[in-house]
């Protein structure tokens, strides 16, 4: 999480406020209205997207972990 919250540091304000919302939603299991869809050949793995941005987290019955928040590159989903 600590790479989340440097990541959110460096934007600027109206982004940093999209992705909290964003954030939230995920940590609460609201996926409404969020562009969600599950990554390939990964178990209970999910992204969302938003604009150029990327968060990608693990959802099961029993918790929610976000994995990454970033820009979206050529090395985004790598490392999965």
């Amino acid at each position: 999480m600590d790479q989340i919250k440097k990541f959110l540091q460096k934007l600027n304000h109206k982004n940093k406020e999209d992705l909290k919302v964003i954030l939230d939603k995920i940590t609460s299991r609201d996926l409404t209205f969020l562009d969600v869809r599950k990554i390939k050949g990964r178990n209970n793995y999910y992204r969302v997207r938003q604009r150029n941005y990327r968060i990608i987290f693990y959802m099961d019955i029993n918790r929610v972990e976000i994995v990454f928040a970033g820009r979206r590159d050529d090395n985004t989903y790598k490392g999965f």
